[in-house]
């Protein structure tokens, strides 16, 4: 008798366990890659180059004589983006400025850029995505009546370049300090709530994932500096995110070879790390279908990666003359000439 118990209840052991796996589960979705935009070096200026999957390779979208691209940014899910160019930028003493800004829009992947607005120029030009339809401009001027006062004005658009607001706002540096975008901290949480990525402070830095309504916690990596992006792949048994140190106190950036940042790949499934990039540069990256996209290096040293993460293996790196970046090309900060 006892021996058909224990029969009955292994089977409703391991019913359990797979029910508790499928509650795990994050809810996936389904995007194709296709293409995707990039900036890189186009006659001696910063343009944009689109990068085709089903050809594996990339041609020039968009160049200007006189105006070269300074950021190139994607809403959330890559459905759209908006550029800004400048004739123009640099530094007066200890202050920068940019001349001439103006923004363009590419409406979806199978349009071609488009003319939005003159931002103008002045000290700074800020700009992020607020949500997927909503898009935020910020730019810094001199006041031209107090020396020490930093008009800024805030520009609203949507996804089509249609201004939906418009805020102006005074700030005296000697008691506000510089206006600024302030940044926003990486959104720890799986897209389902599920799972949340967090730092433990020690010794040594660890990440660890941790399973929120059981509060399991599983170790991932030690870490050399701050958390700058985290990601999940389209269905969702992939975890990326990336580490970022631009300070000088990472004496590195005064060397030829700095490290600066760490890109990390972690399959959730089977709770391991299944890759690790660290190196100079941004590491900026994104995630679309089976596949990892980011960049690496400074200034001409730059490049793009494009890394199928089910196949483990790297299908192309973009590399051009110059240099090319996600967002733009990366530079590195200038206490580190």
């Amino acid at each position: 008798m006892k021996r058909s118990f224990i029969f009955l209840i292994i089977p409703f052991l391991f019913g359990a366990c797979e029910s508790h796996r499928d509650e795990d589960r994050e809810t996936p979705v389904k995007r194709d890659f296709n293409s995707f935009v990039f900036v890189g070096m186009i006659g001696g200026r910063p343009g944009l180059y689109k990068y085709y999957a089903d050809k594996n390779s990339f041609s020039e979208l968009w160049q200007s004589r006189d105006e070269k691209v300074v950021e190139l940014s994607y809403s959330a899910g890559r459905t759209s983006a908006f550029f800004l160019t400048a004739v123009k930028e640099g530094k007066e003493g200890i202050f920068p400025f940019i001349k001439d800004t103006r923004l363009y829009v590419i409406p979806d992947s199978y349009s071609e850029p488009q003319f939005v607005e003159e931002i103008g120029s002045g000290l700074q030009v800020f700009s992020r995505w607020e949500s997927e339809t909503v898009f935020r401009i910020v730019i810094n001027t001199w006041d031209k009546k107090v020396s020490s006062y930093v008009n800024q004005k805030t520009i609203i658009f949507n996804t089509f370049g249609r201004i939906l607001q418009e805020v102006n706002k005074t700030y005296d540096i000697t008691t506000d300090g510089y206006p600024r975008l302030p940044k926003i901290k990486p959104d720890s949480l799986s897209p389902s709530g599920k799972f949340q990525v967090y730092l433990k402070e020690g010794k040594t830095d660890s990440v660890f994932l941790m399973l929120r309504n059981r509060k399991m916690h599983y170790y991932i990596s030690i870490v050399h500096a701050p958390l700058n992006e985290i990601s999940w792949s389209d269905d969702r048994n992939f975890l990326f995110f990336s580490t970022l140190d631009l300070t000088p106190a990472d004496r590195s950036i005064f060397s030829d070879k700095p490290i600066t940042s760490s890109l990390y790949a972690y399959s959730v499934s089977d709770r391991r790390l299944i890759k690790e990039w660290t190196g100079s540069g941004y590491m900026n990256f994104f995630t679309i279908g089976d596949f990892l996209i980011f960049d690496d290096g400074f200034g001409r040293n730059s490049s793009i990666f494009i890394y199928d993460f089910k196949e483990d293996k790297v299908i192309k790196r973009i590399k051009i003359k110059g240099g090319c970046g996600l967002s733009g090309i990366p530079e590195m900060p200038e206490f580190g000439a």
